[in-house]
């Protein structure tokens, strides 16, 4: 009801209208002035209605219920003995191809909540040319994911993919009334975005590029680097995904994308 041009406040920067800035802004001492612009509102009020605009539709994933889980939650940043004992998540389900953890926050007192879901499968790593082909996908999806999601992530959430040597992590964050909604959305994309020609040639440029100037990052991440080589298994050399980047095509991708998980191990 407010989105009138009665209500409308215009603001106009130019050094033309410096004579009619007769007033001072007493916080900042800036200069301004006020102009009538009652025959414009007339105008705009008397406009006809454009076809297609109009305003933007409900966004299904802003919550409802912002109710706080942990009753005893508290913002103080002080670490007693009480906290350190919540520290370890309860292992709620365990079987031989599912593991689920769970971890109540009783600290800041947020209605949000954080998912962190581990895809485990030998079938991203089982070589080089694999591997770098997974790198591709995680590449894809993350920026498929952008758009899927742009409701989403007005709504206060978000969502990210990345591959190991384990297989696909996935991470979801946000309004915890809306988290399911959100994974459900992630889980229907993995299979099912659409990969683009130039979308699949951008990704592999800038993934090549990172791998050939891994040389000259910082230390530290070099040492992380190397400490991967020496405790992962499988695990390749940046030449190695380089060398594997360099042959990847699109038609490989969808074909992993096709064939994704077919046998897998979640926590």
């Amino acid at each position: 009801e407010g989105l009138t041009p009665q209500a409308a406040v215009v603001k106009l920067t130019a050094r033309e209208l410096a004579p009619l800035a007769t007033r001072v802004e007493p916080v900042y001492s800036a200069s301004y002035g006020e102009m009538p612009i009652g025959r414009e509102v007339a105008a705009w009020s008397a406009a006809p209605r454009l076809d297609g605009l109009a305003v933007p539709p409900p966004n299904r994933f802003i919550p409802t219920d912002l109710s706080i889980k942990a009753r005893g939650a508290s913002t103080a940043q002080g670490g007693g003995g009480g906290a350190a004992r919540r520290v370890k998540p309860a292992l709620l389900l365990n079987t031989d191809s599912v593991r689920l953890h769970f971890l109540q926050d009783e600290r800041f007192g947020r209605p949000k909540a954080f998912a962190f879901v581990s895809l485990r499968t030998p079938q991203l790593y089982e070589s080089a040319a694999a591997a770098a082909q997974a790198e591709l996908y995680a590449a894809l999806l993350s920026d498929a994911l952008q758009d899927v999601t742009y409701q989403a992530a007005r709504a206060g959430l978000s969502a990210g993919a990345s591959v190991g040597w384990q297989g696909l992590s996935l991470s979801l964050s946000g309004y915890d009334q809306r988290l399911p909604e959100l994974a459900a959305l992630v889980a229907d994309s993995l299979r099912t975005f659409d990969v683009a020609p130039l979308a699949f040639e951008r990704q592999r440029d800038g993934l090549l590029r990172q791998l050939r100037g891994a040389d000259k990052r910082q230390p530290v991440e070099q040492a992380a680097y190397r400490r991967n080589l020496a405790l992962e298994t499988p695990r390749y050399t940046n030449e190695q995904l380089a060398a594997g980047l360099e042959k990847a095509t699109l038609p490989q991708v969808l074909g992993l994308q096709r064939r994704l998980l077919p046998e897998v191990e979640v926590e």
